[in-house]
C-alpha cells in the first residue's frame, strides 16, 4: 500500500493546528512556532537521509534553545553553528576559505571583480607562488616581494 502525497501536508496542518493552540494558551512563544515552521519546510529541501538526520539533530538543538532562551537562544545557537564552521578544515583547506581567514587575495567576497584585475591567487590553498601567470597589472613593492 502506497503513502498518499497528502499525508505530510495533513500533518503539516496538524502541527500547525496544535502550535496556534498552545501559543493561544500561553504554554510556548510565536517565536517558537516561526522556529519549528521554517526549519520544518527546510528539511524537506534535504536528499540525502543522512544529512538530513543531521540536520534534523541541529533542529531539536535551535527547538530546545528557543524554547529556553527565545530569540537570544537562536541567535546563540547560529553564532555556536557559525564558530564550529570556521574551525573545520577540508583537505587542509579551511571551510569557509574566502571569508574566514581573510587574506589580501579574497577583496572580492560580495561582489567579484573582473579576472583580469585578480592578481593574487588564493592563499588558503597555499600556493607556491601567490602571483598568477600573465597579470597585466604592474606589480607593487609587497607584490614584487612574493612573487621573487
Amino acid at each position: 500500500m502506497t503513502r498518499s502525497p497528502f499525508v505530510p501536508t495533513i500533518g503539516i496542518v496538524g502541527a500547525l493546528i496544535l502550535g496556534q493552540a498552545a501559543v493561544a494558551a500561553g504554554i510556548i512563544s510565536p517565536l517558537l512556532i516561526i522556529v519549528v515552521a521554517v526549519t520544518a519546510l527546510g528539511s524537506f529541501t534535504i536528499p540525502d537521509y543522512n544529512l538530513g538526520f543531521s540536520v534534523r539533530i541541529q533542529r531539536f538543538g535551535y527547538i530546545v534553545a528557543a524554547a529556553v532562551f527565545g530569540f537570544y537562544g537562536v541567535c546563540l545557537g547560529l553564532m555556536v553553528l557559525l564558530i564550529h564552521l570556521v574551525s573545520l578544515n577540508s583537505l587542509g583547506v579551511p571551510m569557509l576559505a574566502p571569508i574566514a581567514p581573510r587574506g589580501r587575495s579574497s577583496p572580492d567576497i560580495v561582489w567579484r571583480s573582473p579576472a583580469f584585475e585578480m592578481v593574487r591567487r588564493p592563499e588558503a590553498y597555499g600556493p607556491k607562488d601567490t602571483i598568477r601567470l600573465g597579470s597585466p597589472r604592474k606589480l607593487g613593492a609587497d607584490d614584487a616581494q612574493d612573487h621573487s
